[in-house]
């Protein structure tokens, strides 16, 4: 079953409604993305990458400290790390204040 959760309702929830919703089997759908996603520099360079792709997704391992997908010897590499370093962190936020451990 999937459950709609609006901005409202995310502002609302208690501090289990959307891991107990999981558990039971729904899907959660946000129709607003409740992450802020990367700006309009930031965004512009992840389209602009075409050129300097080494496969065909840019995978970000968060424990190696590491990105691959991309020439090592490009200077986009490093900022594209930051950029996914930064969306990683809201995404955390928002998962902690959302889904806290029970």
């Amino acid at each position: 079953m999937l459950k709609a959760v609006s901005p409202e309702h995310l502002a609302g929830a208690t501090a289990t409604e959307l891991s107990d919703a999981l558990e039971r089997g729904e899907i959660l759908f946000f129709p607003k993305c409740p992450v802020p996603l990367p700006g309009e520099e930031d965004g512009g360079l992840l389209r602009g990458l075409e050129g300097a792709l080494t496969r065909k997704n840019v995978t970000d391992y968060f424990l190696a400290d590491r990105t691959i997908g991309i020439d090592p010897a490009r200077k986009e590499r490093d900022q594209v790390h930051l950029v996914l370093r930064r969306h990683l962190r809201e995404v955390i936020s928002f998962l902690t204040q959302s889904m806290p451990s029970s």
